[in-house]
């Protein structure tokens, strides 16, 4: 499985983005499988991701996320950070999520 998320300024590169990849043409594709978030209307305030340049970036996780948030290893903090911990939380709430309200108010 794969989770993409795209950040940036609504009037500069997102817009540029839904205009030469319109959410109809993505959902084409597997209907089943992707869900695409956008809503110009639902704003942050504050960014979520630490900057990682213009290039994309692929994290590969060992296990899917699904198994990795079952496991209780992921709870203790003398194996895994607190920051690591809201990572992989948040992360699953976007999987979850159906809508880009849901995820505004995580």
């Amino acid at each position: 499985q794969r989770l993409i998320v795209v950040e940036g300024l609504v009037d500069g590169g997102m817009s540029k983005l839904h205009e030469a990849l319109p959410r109809a043409t993505i959902a084409e594709k597997d209907q089943a499988t992707t869900k695409v978030f956008s809503n110009p209307e639902v704003l942050f305030t504050t960014r979520l991701y630490t900057s990682f340049e213009v290039d994309l970036k692929m994290i590969r996780l060992r296990n899917p996320l699904a198994a990795i948030l079952k496991t209780p290893d992921i709870y203790n903090r003398a194996n895994v950070s607190v920051d690591c911990f809201n990572t992989l939380h948040r992360l699953g709430e976007v999987k979850r999520a159906n809508r880009m309200r849901t995820l505004k108010v995580m």
